[in-house]
C-alpha cells in the first residue's frame, strides 16, 4: 500500500506543477505582447490607514510609468493594484500598457478590478509571483499586509542570491516600512543578509521614485539593440 501512496503524492503533486507551468506559460504569452520595458506595482487590496492617499500615489506613479513608455503589471484585486491599473489607463495610450494577473478564488482578488484592461487568470500565488518578477525590470511597492511582504521578500532574496539580476526597487511610505528597515538592517549588521543585497530605497515622493526606476530602464539594453 506504501508504494501505492507514494505514487499517488507524486501524481498528485507533478499534475498540480503542470497546471501552475501552464499558468506561467500562458500568462508570459500575453505578457509578452507588452511593450518593454515593464515595471511591476505591488501593494495591499485592504482597506488601511492613508489608504485613499497611498493609492493616488499608486495612479500617479502609473501614469507617470506609462507616459514614459513603460508598461505597468500588477495584481488584478482592489487597493493599490486597481489604483496602478486605472493609472495606467488614465494615459490613454493607444497601446495596451497595462495588466493585471489574477488569483482565483480569493475573497479579494476572485473577479477583476473595474478598470479596463485584459487579464490573466491563476489560481496559485507562486504563478502570480512570477509573473510579475520574472519579466519586470524595476518595481515600486506600496504598503500592504503579507502578501506584499512576501513578494518584498522573495525579490529581495533571489537577487541577494543571483537568482535574479539586479534591479531598481523602490518602497513607497516611509513610516510605513520603517519597521522592516530596521530588520533588514539588523539581519545585514549580524551577517543574516548576504553583503551584496541591495539597500532598500524607501520614500514618500512619487516621483522620485518612478524616476529612480526609470533612470534604471534606461540602463537596460535589449538583445536586439534598442533598450529595455
Amino acid at each position: 500500500m506504501k508504494i501505492f501512496n507514494r505514487m499517488w503524492i507524486c501524481i498528485k503533486v507533478a499534475t498540480q506543477l503542470l497546471g501552475i507551468n501552464f499558468q506561467i506559460v500562458r500568462g508570459l504569452w500575453l505578457i509578452g505582447a507588452l511593450p518593454r520595458p515593464c515595471v511591476s506595482i505591488f501593494g495591499g487590496s485592504r482597506n488601511f490607514q492613508n489608504d485613499e492617499y497611498y493609492k493616488k500615489l499608486a495612479s500617479r506613479a502609473a501614469e507617470l510609468l506609462v507616459r514614459h513608455n513603460i508598461s505597468v503589471l500588477t495584481g488584478g484585486g482592489p487597493g493599490i493594484m486597481e489604483a496602478a491599473n486605472c493609472g495606467a489607463h488614465a494615459t490613454q495610450h493607444t497601446i495596451q500598457r497595462t495588466l493585471k494577473i489574477v488569483i482565483e478564488g480569493l475573497p479579494f482578488d476572485e473577479k477583476p478590478n473595474t478598470c479596463p484592461g485584459e487579464s490573466i487568470f491563476v489560481t496559485d500565488f507562486i504563478a502570480r509571483k512570477w509573473l510579475l518578477i520574472d519579466y519586470s525590470v524595476g518595481f515600486i511597492i506600496f504598503p500592504g499586509g503579507l502578501g506584499t511582504m512576501d513578494e518584498l521578500s522573495d525579490l529581495m532574496n533571489l537577487m541577494q542570491t543571483g537568482k535574479l539580476k539586479r534591479r531598481t526597487v523602490v518602497l513607497i511610505g516611509v513610516d510605513y516600512w520603517a519597521p522592516y528597515k530596521t530588520f533588514f538592517d539588523q539581519a545585514k549588521t549580524e551577517k543574516f543578509l548576504l553583503q551584496n543585497t541591495p539597500d532598500l530605497l524607501i520614500t514618500d515622493d512619487i516621483e522620485h521614485a518612478v524616476q529612480l526606476v526609470i533612470n534604471h530602464c534606461d540602463e537596460c539594453l535589449y538583445t536586439n539593440g534598442s533598450k529595455k
